[in-house]
């Protein structure tokens, strides 16, 4: 099954391969972007989804017939907030920056979830190009965070470690996406 169009309009999509040939299981889809539709369709018709391949999987704690290799960006996300945990980061100011591209919000999302306790909570646009390091320069000196969660892509992440020079209270731990940069 192909889908096409906007995400919105898959669920009538899928009914209707459904109805016109049904199946025993979904097996390892592919989907760049929000896999929630096909999750929440598989889920109501209680059809098993196997092993899709994409970086944002249907978010559902009740799911029983979808079941993923990996969680994909809620991943990251969570492998993050725990390695600020652990390091004793998470309530210190943490900057998170993130792209406007479905798989760098979820992330983001993700993230401020797990550490409602940090005091500095900001996320910030990253829509800067590498060519404006300066506006870089200038939000790290603006919040002094201990630690930089960057979602986003290689040319944005080489222009923010090319800005984050030692200050006052030292430079600010990075972590980056494996998977976006």
């Amino acid at each position: 099954w192909n889908l096409e169009g906007a995400a919105e309009s898959w669920r009538a999509q899928l009914d209707s391969h459904y109805a016109a040939q049904p199946v025993f299981a979904v097996v390892s889809g592919m989907g760049a972007g929000d896999w929630q539709p096909v999750h929440a369709f598989c889920e109501a018709e209680e059809l098993p989804c196997l092993f899709p391949n994409t970086l944002l999987p249907g978010v559902d704690d009740d799911a029983f017939y979808s079941v993923y290799f990996s969680q994909g960006m809620t991943l990251e996300a969570r492998v993050a907030a725990r390695f600020l945990h652990e390091a004793g980061l998470a309530s210190a100011p943490v900057l998170q920056v993130f792209a406007q591209e479905p798989s760098a919000r979820t992330a983001a999302d993700t993230l401020r979830r797990a550490l409602p306790a940090a005091p500095l909570e900001l996320p910030v646009s990253a829509s800067v190009t590498p060519a404006e390091s300066a506006a870089w320069q200038s939000l790290l000196e603006q919040q002094r965070p201990k630690a930089v969660v960057f979602w986003g892509s290689r040319a944005q992440l080489q222009t923010l470690l090319s800005s984050t020079a030692a200050t006052d209270g030292g430079r600010p731990v990075i972590l980056a996406s494996a998977t976006l940069a």
